[in-house]
C-alpha cells in the first residue's frame, strides 16, 4: 500500500511559512488594496458625504443659534472609510476676525450638530465632526488678481 502525498492548499503553505503567494497573485492582490485605498472612495462615501454636507448646512441653518457664527457656507464633508471621524470644509464671508469667530462658534457646537445628525440618519456610527475653514475661493481670486495686474502691467510697457 503506497500513501499518496498530496500537496496542501496555497492558504495552508502560506499559513505555515513553508511557501509565498505567487507573484501574479500578489501584484492582483496589490492592485485591489490600491483600488480600495483613500484616493478612490467609493459610491457609498460619495453618498455619505454629500448628506453629511447637506444636514450640516441644514441644522447650522435652522438650528444653531449661536450669534458668533455669522455667514457660513458649507462647501464639503469628507467622512474616513471606517466612518469614526468627518471633516467638514466651510467658507465664512467677512473679516479675520469674524472668521476666527464663526469657526470658534462651529467647534463649540459641533457636539450639538452631532446630537441632530445622529438623530436624523439610521447608521450604525456617527462620525466625530469637525470643521475646517476652507479658503480656496479667496486664494483663487487673490491668484486671479494678481494675474490680471501682471496682465495690465505687461501692456503698459
Amino acid at each position: 500500500m503506497t500513501i499518496m502525498n498530496f500537496p496542501l492548499p496555497l492558504w495552508e503553505r502560506v499559513g505555515r511559512g513553508e511557501n509565498k503567494f505567487p507573484q501574479f497573485l500578489t501584484f492582483n492582490f496589490k492592485f485591489l488594496i490600491a483600488l480600495k485605498g483613500k484616493n478612490m472612495p467609493g459610491r457609498r462615501i460619495e453618498r455619505m458625504n454629500e448628506f453629511l454636507r447637506e444636514e450640516v448646512a441644514m441644522i447650522i441653518q435652522r438650528e444653531l443659534m449661536d450669534p458668533r457664527i455669522g455667514f457660513v457656507t458649507v462647501l464639503s464633508s469628507d467622512i474616513t472609510h471606517d466612518l469614526k471621524e468627518a471633516k467638514v470644509f466651510v467658507s465664512v464671508i467677512g473679516d479675520e476676525k469674524q472668521k476666527k469667530r464663526s469657526m470658534k462658534g462651529l467647534q463649540r457646537a459641533a457636539g450639538f450638530i452631532q446630537e441632530h445628525f445622529a438623530k436624523v440618519v439610521e447608521w450604525r456610527n456617527i462620525p466625530k465632526i469637525t470643521f475646517h475653514l476652507d479658503e480656496t475661493e479667496e486664494k483663487a481670486s487673490k491668484v486671479e488678481f494678481l494675474l490680471k495686474k501682471i496682465k495690465a502691467s505687461g501692456n503698459q510697457e
